[in-house]
């Protein structure tokens, strides 16, 4: 996918609200970025969109899935490109 790629596009295809333990599925069919488990480890850290529980269930509303994947991925398009380890050593 590339760097400039706006998550906004697909906006008619995700539903309004997003569940966490059907993140692969979406990822799968739409081409989300991550894995449910990379983004449980975002949320845990303070960096996945913003979230809200239901019935036990955590989800994401798509408009701030949008925004926060669109922010995510310019912030750390410069690491990506470098490598993981951001260093240059790769």
């Amino acid at each position: 996918m590339p760097d400039d790629f706006d998550f906004g596009l697909l906006e008619g295809a995700l539903p309004p609200i997003i569940w966490r333990a059907r993140w692969n599925d979406l990822a799968d069919k739409h081409g989300l970025p991550f894995r449910k488990g990379y983004l449980q480890n975002l949320d845990y850290l303070g960096r996945g969109p913003k979230r809200f529980y239901r019935r036990g269930r955590v989800g994401y509303r798509r408009e701030d899935v949008i925004a926060w994947l669109n922010q995510f991925m310019s912030e750390n398009a410069s690491s990506r490109m470098i490598g993981f380890g951001g260093r240059g050593d790769d």
